[in-house]
């Protein structure tokens, strides 16, 4: 690493402060933009209570989110329709029965 060349400055007290503006000015390396920070706080803001409501399993209990997933499951089967529900539900075949 080469030293940098010296300025044509006064005193070190100015070169000295020059350097620290250098420093202070340059963009760092490896920092990320404060807009990654922004969305994280956002996605997490909107991912956690998405979990908790809709995802966590409380048990067979009724229980506050029992609506909003009876709400979200009746608009999952009005988009894709009664045959999803039915190939949900259905159990698979059993195998070993139909080769006796």
């Amino acid at each position: 690493m080469s030293a940098q060349p010296r300025r044509n400055t006064e005193s070190a007290r100015q070169e000295t402060f020059l350097r620290k503006m250098e420093l202070k000015n340059s963009p760092v390396k490896g920092h990320p933009a404060p807009w990654i920070f922004k969305a994280a706080g956002i996605g997490q803001l909107l991912t956690v209570p998405w979990y908790f409501v809709f995802y966590m399993d409380y048990g067979d209990q009724e229980h506050v989110f029992s609506e909003p997933r009876r709400w979200l499951q009746r608009q999952k089967e009005g988009f894709l329709g009664t045959h999803y529900k039915n190939t949900q539900m259905t159990p698979a075949a059993d195998q070993s029965s139909k080769s006796e």
